[in-house]
Parts: C-alpha cells; sequence; structure tokens
C-alpha cells in the first residue's frame, strides 16, 4: 500500500502577529481610557451592577472594576493573540505525523483572522465601554438598545470579513482535504446570511425588545454555522 506522503518540513512556519489588529486595539483602549477620564468624576465610587429584589440583594463594585472590565479584556484577547503564533508553530509540530497535518490555514490566513478578530472586538468593546460609563455616570444612555445594535454591527463585520480570510489548510488525509475544501465553500453563502442576520439584529433591536433580539441573533448564528457544517458535509457526498 502506498504510504501518503506528509509535508517534507518538520519546521512549521509560523504567522506573523497581526499587528493591523494590535494597532486597532490599541486605539480603541486608548477611546475607552479617554472616556474613563472624562467621566470618572461622575461616576459613583461604588457602582450598583445588579439592582435589588425581594430576593436578593443588590450587587455593587468599586468604579475602578467597572472602569478597567473592558480594556482589560481587550488587552488579554490581544495578547494572547499576539502569542498565538509561538503556541500554533508548537501544535502544528505536535500533529506533524498525524492525519490532521497540514490542517492548519496557511500562515496570512492565520494572521488574517486575528487581525479580523481584533479589528472587529476593538471597537465593539470601546462601543459598550462608553456606553456603559455614560450610563453609570448618570446619563440617559440606552445601554440595552445600544448594545443590541452593536451585536448587530458585529455580526455584519463578521459575515464581510470571515470569507475573505483566505484559502484553508490542506490536511494530508483525504477526507480531512475534501472537508477543509467544503467548508472553504460554503464560506461565502455562510458569511452572506451572518451579514444578513446582523443587518436585521441592528434594525430590530431599534424597535423591538433588545435584550430579545440579541438572544436570537446568538441561537441564529449557530444554527447558521449548523447549516453551514450540514451543507459542508452534504457537499461530500
Amino acid at each position: 500500500m502506498e504510504e501518503r506522503q506528509r509535508p517534507e518540513s518538520a519546521e512549521p512556519v509560523r504567522a506573523a502577529p497581526p499587528w493591523a489588529g494590535i494597532a486597532v486595539a490599541a486605539v480603541s483602549m486608548a477611546a475607552m481610557a479617554a472616556a474613563d477620564a472624562a467621566l470618572w468624576d461622575r461616576i459613583p465610587e461604588a457602582v450598583t451592577t445588579r439592582e435589588s429584589t425581594v430576593h436578593r440583594s443588590a450587587v455593587r463594585v468599586p468604579r475602578e472594576v467597572v472602569a478597567a472590565a473592558f480594556p482589560a479584556a481587550l488587552a488579554l484577547v490581544a495578547a494572547l493573540l499576539a502569542m498565538s503564533a509561538r503556541v500554533d508553530a508548537v501544535l502544528q509540530r505536535r500533529l506533524h505525523t498525524t492525519p490532521f497535518a497540514g490542517a492548519a490555514p496557511p500562515p496570512r490566513t492565520r494572521t488574517a483572522g486575528a487581525n479580523t478578530v481584533l479589528g472587529l472586538l476593538g471597537p465593539f468593546m470601546a462601543l459598550l465601554h462608553v456606553g456603559m460609563l455614560m450610563h453609570f455616570a448618570g446619563y440617559a444612555v440606552p445601554v440595552e438598545r445600544g448594545a443590541a445594535v452593536a451585536v448587530g454591527v458585529l455580526l455584519v463585520g463578521v459575515g464581510v470579513l470571515v470569507p475573505r480570510l483566505g484559502p484553508p489548510g490542506e490536511p494530508v488525509d483525504p477526507a480531512l482535504k475534501r472537508l477543509a475544501a467544503a467548508w472553504h465553500r460554503v464560506q461565502r453563502p455562510g458569511g452572506f446570511a451572518t451579514a444578513a442576520l446582523g443587518a436585521g439584529t441592528a434594525a430590530g433591536a431599534l424597535v423591538l425588545p433588545p435584550l430579545a433580539v440579541a438572544l436570537t441573533a446568538a441561537l441564529l448564528v449557530a444554527a447558521v454555522y449548523g447549516f453551514m457544517f450540514a451543507l459542508a458535509l452534504r457537499r461530500l457526498r
């Protein structure tokens, strides 16, 4: 029986750090810091994040926690993605002698993916951060409605950008290689469906209960990707 060919080099090519995405994240964190400075004196020292009811007491946190939550989360994501090149190289080396060898997308695709994550997540989190601070500072800001609209815009970005990231990996296993190619082919219709869902979410959040709209969008995104996977499997037949 003829032995399947595996990649000749045992040393995988590392993806470049997502510098463009890191730059967007840095600008987003600077915007969040500017909002912190501008609104700091108007925010109570103890912020109520959950009102009291008959069955539970109120939850209050220091304003430092509120001011640092989103910037810290974004900084953590940026750091993890910046370090992902080293981890990715280790994983590829471990998978080199398995049927999953070559399954990782090319370095340029991986870098584009990390840039997309940070490029979308940075402005999204900055918008939520500013809205939350304005709410706690006493401004009449429709936080829930704004957050639901932001979710819709984020989904539009995902739907538009993800299908354009680049080619998939080429696993040495023939079945996995066909599956990767089939999954790549369904990215464009899946991206269109995701973008349409995002536009509907943003529009619906303006006139419908925003929390219900956001939860429905989350369920429908899962349904879209489940349908994409089923369609990819069907194209293998």
